[in-house]
């Protein structure tokens, strides 16, 4: 989850410049001194320019090692059509000693390495992780994991739609874990309040919000605080087309901290209480961290019932406060690129593949 900070170098190259143009050229006259003076404070302010923009990406803040220990690491190993298998990684919250809460959207194949995946991810190459402190490609082994009896995908969720409605998940553990707390479920929060995200997502990304070349996954989980914005915003931003009543919208106007690639099915928490509650998924956005556009998570309260009915556990469903502030807001932006925080261009880590021992591509949210 990168944050974006900014610096300005303002005018302090100034006198230097009026200093270097004698050494450079000795023998100038003054409209030639003039000339290169000028040249040089136009590429001193482009430069202060391109520093004010560009993105210090230093992944949030990471969490000490006894935080949030309902947030789990899933693991799947899925086959391209050569047969070699990729490894994939999304984060979930354990909502009962044996329900995982994650994204739909974890579980379907996708483009990895220039390679189209043959396969959905199963039970049977689905393993959970619950000791964050050994999250890294090396010790995510099977053995070391939690095995997987059933994985319920929402019946509403359509993998093929191009679209991330309902992007939920519950996966089965195939026995129960009391060695851990759970994570509670809350209530729709307000807008404008102070979310907090975690996840083990890349943390380097361009000035276009997409994670370089050179990002990768890390092994501290990292979190981030961010606010929660209204629907109408989110549309704005995003696309009335994109954002529907089952999603929330976090993050600022002016970027800079955000979810991203490797951070999907993780919470989006809000504190009630004084207890940090899980009102949201991470699911989708537009690059990472940029201004006017947001990370959109899967509102969780909308599928209380559905939740309910297979886990057996009681959980508050959507305020009418939220449904009334629903609205109507235009058609928004219409050049956002949405992309799922699980899978994506260029980020090397996401898909292992794991018999030649290097690397695939992939991108944030989905």
């Amino acid at each position: 989850m990168p944050v974006l900070t900014c610096c300005v170098a303002g005018w302090t190259g100034v006198p230097f410049a009026l200093e270097l143009v004698p050494l450079i050229w000795p023998g100038a006259d003054k409209t030639t001194m003039r000339k290169m003076i000028l040249l040089l404070l136009i590429l001193i302010t482009s430069s202060s320019w391109a520093v004010q923009i560009q993105p210090r990406v230093i992944g949030g803040k990471a969490s000490a090692d006894d935080a949030w220990p309902s947030v789990v690491a899933v693991r799947m190993t899925v086959y391209d059509k050569r047969n070699i298998p990729l490894e994939r990684r999304c984060a979930g919250t354990l909502i009962t000693p044996q329900w995982v809460m994650t994204a739909a959207h974890c579980f379907f194949p996708t483009e990895a390495a220039g390679s189209v995946l043959k396969q959905d991810a199963t039970p049977l190459n689905t393993t959970v992780f619950i000791d964050h402190r050994q999250i890294s490609s090396s010790t995510l082994q099977p053995e070391s994991g939690l095995p997987v009896s059933n994985i319920h995908i929402n019946p509403l969720y359509l993998p093929d739609s191009g679209q991330y409605d309902n992007d939920i998940a519950l996966v089965e553990l195939t026995y129960p874990v009391d060695t851990i707390p759970t994570m509670a479920l809350g209530a729709d929060p307000r807008w404008g309040a102070l979310a907090k995200i975690v996840g083990w997502g890349v943390t380097e990304v361009g000035l276009d919000g997409q994670p370089k070349a050179s990002a990768h996954l890390v092994d501290q989980l990292h979190e981030a605080d961010l606010p929660i914005v209204s629907t109408l915003v989110c549309k704005e931003a995003m696309g009335a087309g994109n954002i529907t009543q089952n999603m929330l919208c976090a993050g600022y106007k002016d970027g800079g901290v955000d979810s991203c690639v490797g951070d999907s099915g993780g919470p989006l928490m809000v504190q009630e209480a004084g207890v940090y509650k899980q009102v949201g998924i991470v699911s989708f956005g537009d690059g990472c961290a940029k201004p006017d556009r947001y990370g959109v998570y899967t509102r969780v309260p909308m599928y209380s019932a559905w939740i309910s009915e297979l886990t057996g556990l009681s959980v508050r469903s959507q305020t009418s406060a939220q449904t009334q502030n629903e609205g109507r807001a235009s058609d928004g932006s219409a050049d956002v690129a949405v992309q799922p925080r699980s899978v994506g261009g260029g980020v090397s880590g996401w898909y292992l593949l794991l018999l030649s021992g290097f690397a695939g591509a992939m991108r944030r949210r989905a």
